[in-house]
């Protein structure tokens, strides 16, 4: 159109401004577009993050209705005024772009689709990380354990024995504990020593229980023994874990002297058993510490569950909670919900992620299927020769797609050491972790091949198929 309206005789700077003004309305349009999708999207940004997103109208309207005008002035004045300039013949004869701008074409391609790589690794990479938190064996059993909060402690803890004989009345509860945390949440932390050495003192986490805390909680003996019913000298034993015994005595731990130094004063006792270590705090730290007394400082009721009608029983143990306690709202949770919520962040981060790659290789084929067309169209007549000189269609095909599938290489390899370094910093927040796959890569990148080959087919089907005589006629 360029070349005809020159060859008519209109003015440079006349051609230079209307198309300018082609894209900038474009790019308008485009804001528009984007001011909507922004709009449409609150909602499920709000659902990820958990946090309500508020947006200032006038100041989004006036960044995207600038960004639109500043990207329609850059991107339509340079090649408005270049093609303006440009001699009507060579316009006309599709010459004029054959040597010019394929470079800078291949360097867009190969960003979109370096940025399409990173973004696919790095979720693929933190999916792993939070499936492998979340089926890690933490050393006791989350599943089918109902954590009630206790709102009236007077009403509950006084009762508890009461409270838990009419618990496991109800069909479906297997046995009923208390105690003072549980893991997945806040611990309260003071010194601890062994008593014939009070200089080495440790900071332990300690959690008050009842008698059937470690049957509820499925938490294996290492050594020793738990708390008993009928022995009175239980009130002023302890239990450890296997970190808190090791760092505090040489060898066994169990009939060993140890002190406690509580909020309300010190209290001294005799080890009777230690329990293996089990991941009460996240992933992201190592196991610490940990004691076990008996000791009616209660702020839940732990109920592990036998069956699958979790509606049904959970009615009936909320109305038994209610003949205890009906001053306050009935509230409960399960524990491996609970546990789940501490890699809330690494979830919301892997949902964000994985859209952001969806949209960016989509992006990266609609790029991609420009320049292709925009290529192919200029190889046309090279086809052509070599269809005539006896080349297959398969092997046009071949031809066609292989620079592009160049780029797509390139873009994987420069992709790899930038993730391979991202995330290997990101891993190092979680103690237990998985390493950065290999495979991941390979599977990124083949998804990526297999998303530019398909993007690429029609096109390069299409043009192998030319007609030589219809292309090669004007020569």
């Amino acid at each position: 159109e360029i070349g005809i309206r020159k060859a008519l005789g209109a003015y440079r700077g006349q051609l230079a401004l209307q198309f300018t003004g082609e894209s900038l309305l474009t790019c308008l349009i485009a804001s528009l577009v984007a001011g909507i999708l922004i709009e449409v999207t609150i909602p499920f940004f709000t659902s990820i993050t958990g946090q309500p997103m508020e947006i200032n109208y006038i100041s989004s309207i006036l960044f995207l209705g600038g960004l639109g005008l500043i990207t329609g002035i850059l991107a339509g004045a340079f090649p408005s005024a270049y093609l303006s300039s440009a001699e009507p013949g060579l316009i006309l004869k599709g010459k004029l772009f054959h040597h010019r701008g394929v470079g800078l074409r291949q360097s867009f391609t190969l960003f979109q689709f370096l940025a399409s790589m990173v973004l696919i690794s790095c979720s693929a990479i933190i999916y792993r990380q939070l499936n492998y938190v979340q089926h890690r064996d933490l050393g006791f059993q989350k599943d089918e354990v109902v954590i009630i909060p206790i709102k009236d402690r007077d009403a509950i803890t006084g009762r508890l024995e009461e409270l838990r004989s009419e618990l496991l009345k109800v069909q479906g509860v297997q046995s009923v504990s208390a105690a003072s945390n549980v893991p997945g949440r806040a611990y309260n932390q003071n010194p601890v020593f062994a008593t014939q050495n009070p200089e080495a003192r440790l900071a332990a986490s300690e959690s008050l229980i009842d008698y059937d805390y470690f049957d509820v909680m499925g938490i294996q003996l290492s050594e020793g023994r738990i708390f008993q019913r009928g022995n009175p000298a239980d009130q002023d034993a302890f239990i450890l874990n296997e970190t808190a015994a090791k760092n505090l005595y040489n060898g066994s731990a169990v009939g060993k002297e140890f002190s406690w130094d509580y909020d309300e004063g010190l209290r001294k006792g005799t080890i009777i058993g230690v329990v293996k270590d089990f991941h009460y705090q996240s992933l992201h730290q190592a196991v610490q510490p940990l004691l076990f007394r008996l000791m009616p400082r209660y702020n839940y009721v732990m109920v592990k569950l036998s069956t699958t009608n979790y509606k049904k029983t959970l009615k009936y143990i909320e109305t038994t909670w209610r003949t205890f306690d009906n001053r306050f709202d009935f509230e409960f949770s399960f524990l491996a919900e609970d546990l789940n919520q501490q890699y809330a962040g690494e979830q919301n981060m892997a949902t964000v992620l994985g859209t952001f790659s969806a949209i960016a290789v989509t992006i990266s084929c609609f790029g991609l299927l420009g320049i292709a067309a925009l290529t192919f169209r200029q190889k046309t007549k090279e086809v052509s020769v070599r269809k005539v000189l006896g080349a297959t269609q398969l092997s046009l095909m071949l031809l066609l797609i292989w620079n592009f599938t160049r780029i797509v290489l390139i873009a994987v390899f420069l992709a790899v050491p930038l993730v391979w370094w991202m995330m290997n910093r990101w891993l190092q927040n979680f103690t237990f972790r998985v390493g950065v796959d290999p495979m991941v890569f390979v599977f990124s990148g083949a998804l990526l091949l297999l998303v530019a080959w398909t993007t690429l087919s029609y096109l390069t089907w299409t043009v192998s198929r030319v007609n030589p005589a219809e292309s090669l006629k004007n020569e």
